[in-house]
């Protein structure tokens, strides 16, 4: 310190202390006009204080400036936080080495500074980049965007519906980086790649491993944990998501299990159970976990909701109702979208919810009724099928009465009852040759990749609900009587293809989620807890898909 503030920082000289003659010689140098000996010592002490104050000062304000700059993504980001792996050297032996390396370690399995140490001195330098970008792709746009806003996405899951959803993201401005991570890294770094912008980079995730997933979490240093894989993920991930203290996306809720003793009449776990029970701790968090924000459930609660605000003074029944005219040529019997998802929400019993009686559940494939449905799609037979909606709605929409009917067709519902008759549905492994196989698994592998249809795919679907109750006039708000309204989105295979390179039903699926996490960005929506769709106001959702991605949704009076 003497060398930093010069000889009048002179230390150890208590003020009452009797002083040697060569110390107090060299106060006197100091402070040649004091009056004595002791007026020195305590003119020195007083110098020291003012000048450690204003040095301690000093470095505050510059270690506020460096952290500043650094939160910003200035020159010195890569060493804010948790650095990005690229940006330091690693000195634990599982550090990832390679594009084809292991997945990615976090910061609690290498690069732990000192006490990595203690491990081996292994070099290695990582290798991926995390590190901040501003460059929009080249159908990007930030207009209309706050100044500021800004989101990195760490999308798990680079499937049909990842593959779209990257590509939709690519053209907002809210994107700063997009993670995209999938088991089979060489996917992920494909749809990266395919992407060609440099917000988007792809690695290798065991997204049922919590304890790597928190640890990409931080790698990344993600705003949003988007959950892109089908519904067997959503427990490892959901938890993955609260010990990361992240928010957190998904399309479809927690896997259901029936009723032990009475399956077709009571419902046991319910779809999004296991989330709704983590509710209080997001909340108490302020942390949001946004669920089912796909096309159905996500556009379709949000159409309930719109109907309940806008056009309703009491509604009676809500049925989302599901429909498409969509053929594969070439094909005898292939599903558009995930068999696996599609088998467990066929086969499992449907539920059912009425104000009076709650959640209770009815047979696979019930209540059949014919659902004129719009776009030149026409008339469908439509059945019970289990689906998030039927929970998710009643908690915030005012209603007496909410259904899911699915237009599935009859040869589509005869394959899946000769699944369910043979056991080929089942989740649970049988041995097979020496090694134990789930039969649903196998079903999967042997149908083509909905993904990979699109060129082969004709047609529209649609999804929808339908809304009956007590109309109201929109200037006044007086009852107008009884009133009944179909709100759809339509979507056209031909066109997805054209212009995005996916085709109609994961494309639908995936822009949803993109919109949301745009209004979250902006701040026109925002909230903290276990959220579904409908627990948003409708309006703003609506007009940024409509306006702002250019995808209109349609009303049909009933």
């Amino acid at each position: 310190m003497a060398r930093l503030f010069g000889q009048d920082y002179l230390a150890d000289d208590p003020a009452k202390e009797i002083l040697s003659p060569q110390r107090c010689g060299t106060l006197l140098d100091a402070y040649p006009h004091a009056a004595g000996c002791q007026a020195a010592s305590v003119a020195h002490h007083a110098q020291e204080l003012v000048v450690n104050s204003l040095a301690m000062g000093v470095l505050g304000v510059a270690a506020a400036a460096v952290f500043w700059f650094a939160r910003r993504g200035g020159r010195v980001h890569r060493f804010a936080v948790t650095p990005p792996p690229c940006q330091r050297w690693c000195f634990s032996p599982d550090c990832w080495s390679g594009s084809s390396g292991p997945a990615v370690r976090g910061p609690r399995h290498r690069c732990r500074t000192a006490r990595t140490l203690r491990l081996s001195l292994r070099l290695t330098r990582c290798g991926s980049s995390f590190g901040p970008t501003t460059r929009l792709s080249s159908g990007g746009s930030a207009q209309g965007l706050p100044e500021g806003v800004a989101m990195r996405i760490l999308l798990v899951g680079a499937g049909g519906v990842g593959n779209a959803i990257a590509r939709i993201a690519a053209t907002r401005g809210f994107i700063t980086e997009m993670v995209i991570a999938d088991y089979d890294e060489t996917r992920a770094r494909r749809v990266a790649d395919s992407i060609d912008d440099d917000r988007y980079r792809g690695v290798r995730l065991d997204a049922g491993s919590v304890p790597d997933v928190v640890d990409l979490v931080a790698v990344t240093r993600a705003d949003v944990l988007l959950n892109a894989c089908d519904p067997r993920f959503v427990a490892p991930l959901f938890a993955a998501a609260e010990e990361a203290a992240v928010d957190y996306l998904d399309m479809a809720m927690s896997l259901s299990e029936p009723h032990p003793t009475d399956p077709y009449a009571q419902s046991g776990v319910k779809l999004g159970d296991l989330q709704f029970a983590a509710a209080q701790g997001w909340a108490d968090r302020g942390r949001l976990a946004l669920c089912g924000l796909g096309v159905e459930p996500g556009l379709s609660d949000i159409f309930a909701r719109y109907a309940a605000d806008e056009l309703f003074a009491t509604v009676a029944d809500v049925g989302v109702r599901d429909g498409a005219s969509l053929t594969v040529d070439g094909y005898d019997f292939a599903p558009t979208f995930s068999i696996w998802t599609t088998i467990e929400e066929c086969l499992n019993p449907p539920v059912i919810w009425q104000r009076d009686r709650g959640w209770y559940t009815t047979e696979p494939f019930s209540e059949p009724e014919v659902f004129d449905f719009p776009d030149g799609i026409g008339p469908v037979e439509c059945v019970n099928v289990e689906h998030e909606e039927v929970l998710l709605i009643p908690r915030w929409v005012d209603c007496s009465r909410v259904t899911f009917k699915y237009g599935l067709g009859e040869e589509f519902i005869g394959v899946l009852r000769t699944l369910h008759k043979l056991g080929l549905d089942s989740t649970r492994p049988v041995p097979v040759a020496g090694v134990a196989v789930p039969p649903r698994d196998v079903v999967a592998a042997c149908l083509p990749d909905p993904a990979m249809l699109g060129e082969r795919m004709r047609g529209k679907t649609c999804a929808g609900t339908w809304v009956r109750g007590i109309g109201r006039d929109p200037t006044s708000g007086a009852q107008t009587g009884p009133r009944e309204v179909y709100l759809y989105h339509v979507v056209d295979n031909e066109q997805t293809m054209r212009d995005w390179g996916c085709q109609a039903v994961v494309w639908q699926t995936a822009i949803n989620p993109v919109v949301g996490l745009e209004l979250l960005a902006t701040g026109a929506w925002s909230g903290a807890g276990v959220l579904g769709p409908e627990a948003f106001p409708a309006g703003p959702y609506l007009d940024l898909l409509a306006d702002g991605y250019g995808s209109p949704w349609g009303l049909r009076e009933m």
